[in-house]
């Protein structure tokens, strides 16, 4: 061994020996060692000896990992000494030789060099490491399957970071570059097929090893392959997409040998891991590349649906049919949901897919006796952390929404055939009743808010007399022997029947279970701002309580962010020059920044930042801060996107759009990074629009919409010509109701932890019903939105001479260009 390695090598050695004393120095000399230059390199070296213990080259593989974090790239530490960062000699010397080490070395040791190649390769590749994608796909070719499971989990962990990305330049660039890779990838696929047909077939199925083996890497396959699609399809996919849609049946309907079955079934079997992924391909390209992906639909529904009649309870199997689920959902919501309409497939959707998934299982109910919060969180507010009864219940809605009377008349008699069963034996059959109310909460919202629980249901239910049958007899303990506290998670069932219902249900019926009110002092407040007539000035004694309103104390309980933020709005719009003088526009705006962090409560943030714009001087006060908002609000859309979010943020830029002017928001975007606005309309914008519902804002997009079309002068360049015909032909759409559907989904999609969150659990906010805010339009000028539509695009045609009519005919089909001649004929206007 090279004696410079020497002192490494003791060091390392002593970091793990059992003195806390020896330990410290050792850190502290290995601290210090790696601010030199050519630390990366010993260390490495080090890492390839055999001779070295495993456990020491290991904690060297993570000292490598960490001195590349923190040293690869200067980072800005204000005051003081620059961090040291390793010179660029020598990353090149890591860059040439950290594949290889890490394809050839222990699994342990290449589990922390994999996380280095990615933290080199996020700052890296492809622009200044030209040669690791060529030298990859070198090695995709190998026999040797545990050198191609190096190679993948390496590609994997490189495009990864492409998952729900903006395209921008940059990323079309880097995408183009990759796909020098879609064919090899395909060849190593086809390959491992081969290989997999072959270890299947040999006598009592093969060598179970070297089979998980290969079907891990066709995992790791099917994970880039979602990875690479993710921003976009690519022609080269698209040329080839023949190919990669047969190897995706061949792994849904694959048989699997007993040999590779868990013996624990809490344990994800690797079969089940590579269908769950295939299905997590599916729904990628049936949610964005629908048109593409038609012509396999019926062959993927039929295999999804043979794959979930086979699905057992385990855990172990509860990734597959959350996914397997959810594709079958996409496909409901779809313009192809026919496949579903007729009654015995509904009735086998209900028994086979439902039910099963609705069930409350021993793991479920181990969790509520162990944590209840977390069963909160997980299974009735519907957290981050998706399960298959949630999976359900979308299906369920989604099922209902397209096939209303059938399903509610289907569904309904399970339910019943339940609840008989529950009365039979209430201590025994309690999870039948349990699994009813599930069942009946699915069918009945058609939309949901988080000031209001449940705002649209399904007449077909009859909520009333079920709250009064079913639920309030939980509620007041005659739900069965013991009382209330014999069964405590139908307590909890009942408890979100009744908030998520709670519009709808009787009022002293309500009150009567639950005696005890909380302070509603935020409330009342915010009321007594909003009837102040505008313009009247707000007394000192208001002003006085404004401070302590943004004291990080009150946010800090989730019940009370609604309350909060509703009073915060009522200063705005009625003081909203006193808060500027005041200085407290920076508080007020660091409350937007932390509720527009949380999934929970980012809703609540674009309620600050419409009242914000809509209310205060833009060009004196608001327009200095608006370049940190993109950021956050693009930061935030890019790194934890949800549709609550998304939804959110177009009603924001509709607002904005509205009140300030297209012009104006499309400059201000584009100020963040030329071309950003159009990446905006044609990711965030158009998407989001079939999720708006209600008149007012449906008003208020649609006007919104049309004014970006005719006076934004990004989208009436050549280039935009195509998003211009998506926007219009969604315009009708929204001015014609084609978004409630969407919108009442997406608000279920969006719900869940975020609504409940502010809605009730945590004890602290229910809304004062006396206290009531009414709907806000925010655009009570315009009765007619069609009208100003069609006028809006009468200006567009007047400065664009030929570009609506070649629009109308592109991109609108025959009867929406029907639709917006009549709107134009009513308007007296001429767009061609």
């Amino acid at each position: 061994m090279d004696a410079t390695l020497q002192p490494l090598l003791e060091a390392f050695t002593q970091s793990l020996a059992p003195n806390p004393e020896l330990i410290k120095q050792a850190e502290a000399f290995l601290k210090q060692a790696s601010q030199q230059p050519g630390y990366s390199i010993m260390v490495l070296k080090l890492i390839t000896l055999d001779i070295v213990p495993m456990e020491v080259r290991q904690a060297a593989a993570v000292n490598f990992k960490n001195t590349v974090k923190y040293h690869w790239v200067a980072r800005d530490e204000g005051l003081g000494t620059a961090p040291f960062v390793i010179p660029d000699p020598e990353k090149e010397q890591v860059k040439a030789h950290i594949t290889d080490l890490m394809l050839s070395a222990p699994p342990r040791v290449r589990a922390q060099l994999s996380e280095a190649l990615s933290l080199i390769s996020a700052h890296d590749f492809p622009a200044r490491w030209q040669g690791l994608l060529p030298h990859l796909v070198a090695k995709l070719g190998s026999p040797d399957p545990q050198l191609v499971d190096g190679v993948l989990t390496t590609a994997d962990s490189i495009y990864q970071r492409y998952r729900g990305q903006f395209m921008t330049a940059q990323l079309s660039e880097e995408l183009q570059y990759s796909q020098a890779l879609v064919q090899p990838l395909l060849a190593c696929l086809q390959a491992l097929s081969k290989q997999v047909a072959e270890a299947g077939a040999a006598p009592g199925g093969g060598d179970p090893a070297r089979l998980r083996l290969l079907l891990s890497n066709v995992r790791l396959v099917a994970s880039i392959f979602y990875s690479l699609n993710s921003p976009g399809l690519t022609d080269a996919f698209e040329e080839t997409l023949d190919a990669w849609m047969a190897e995706w049946h061949t792994y849904l309907t694959f048989d699997a040998p007993a040999s590779l079955a868990e013996a624990d079934p809490e344990k994800e079997s690797v079969v089940d891991g590579v269908k769950a992924q295939v299905c997590e391909c599916l729904i990628l390209f049936m949610e964005r590349n629908e048109e593409e992906f038609a012509k396999f639909l019926q062959t993927f529904t039929q295999d999804v649906w043979t794959l979930l009649m086979k699905v057992s309870q385990a855990p172990g199997q509860d990734n597959l049919a959350l996914h397997a689920i959810n594709f079958l959902t996409a496909v409901s919501r779809s313009v192809h949901h026919q496949l579903f309409e007729g009654a015995d497939t509904l009735r086998q959707i209900c028994e086979s897919i439902v039910i099963p998934n609705l069930r409350m299982r021993e793991d479920m109910e181990e969790m509520f006796e162990m944590n209840w919060v977390e069963y909160v969180r997980r299974d009735t507010e519907g957290s981050d952390s998706d399960t298959c009864r949630r999976a359900a219940s979308e299906l369920v809605k989604s099922l209902t929404d397209r096939f209303p009377q059938q399903v509610t008349e289907l569904f309904s008699g399970y339910v019943g055939a339940m609840l008989a069963e529950h009365a039979r034996s209430p201590a025994a059959a309690w999870k039948a009743k349990d699994c009813a109310l599930y069942l009946v909460t699915a069918l009945a919202v058609r939309g949901k808010t988080a000031a209001a629980g449940a705002t649209a249901t399904n007449a077909l239910v009859n909520l009333q007399d079920f709250f009064l049958q079913q639920v309030a007899p939980e509620l007041s303990g005659g739900g069965g022997d013991g009382g209330v506290d014999a069964q405590p998670i139908l307590k909890a069932d009942a408890l979100k029947f009744v908030t998520t219902f709670r519009s709808q249900l009787p009022k002293e019926a309500e009150l009567g279970l639950f005696p005890a009110l909380i302070n509603y002092v935020f409330q009342i407040f915010a009321q007594l701002l909003e009837v102040r007539p505008p313009g009247v000035p707000v007394p000192d004694a208001y002003h006085a309580i404004f401070p302590p309103l943004l004291t990080p104390t009150f946010w800090e309980r989730s019940g009370n962010v609604p309350a909060l933020v509703r009073l915060l709005q009522a200063y705005l719009a009625r003081a909203g020059s006193d808060v500027v003088a005041r200085g407290y526009l920076q508080a007020v705006l660091g409350v937007f920044q932390k509720l527009i962090a949380s999934r929970a409560h980012d809703h609540e943030g674009f309620n600050i930042l419409g009242t914000l714009v809509e209310s205060l001087d833009y060009q004196a006060v608001m327009a200095q801060y608006m370049p940190t908002i993109w950021q956050l609000l693009f930061s935030r859309l890019q790194s934890s996107r949800t549709a609550k979010f998304t939804r959110s943020l177009l009603l924001f830029l509709a607002l904005f759009v509205a009140k300030r002017g297209a012009q104006l928001v499309a400059d201000s975007i584009d100020g963040v990074q030329p071309g950003l606005m159009l990446m905006i309309m044609q990711t965030v914008w158009l998407p989001a629009m079939p999720s708006i519902t209600g008149a007012n804002e449906d008003k208020l997009v649609a006007v919104a919409t049309a004014r970006m079309l005719s006076e934004a002068k990004q989208l009436a360049a050549p280039d935009a010509a195509e998003l211009d015909g998506r926007l219009l032909a969604a315009l009708v759409g929204c001015l014609e109701g084609g978004g409630a559907r969407g919108g009442e989904e997406a608000a279920e999609e969006g719900g869940g932890e975020e609504e409940h969150a502010a809605a009730g659990y945590s004890a602290a906010y229910a809304r004062l019903h006396n206290a009531y805010k009414p709907e806000n339009d925010p655009l009570p000028e315009v009765t007619d939105a069609k009208a100003v539509v069609a006028q809006a695009l009468g200006k567009m045609a007047a400065g664009q001479p030929g570009r609506v009519p070649q629009l109308v005919a592109a991109a609108l089909s025959p009867e929406q260009q029907q639709k917006l001649a009549g709107y134009c004929q009513a308007a007296g206007v001429a767009i061609s």
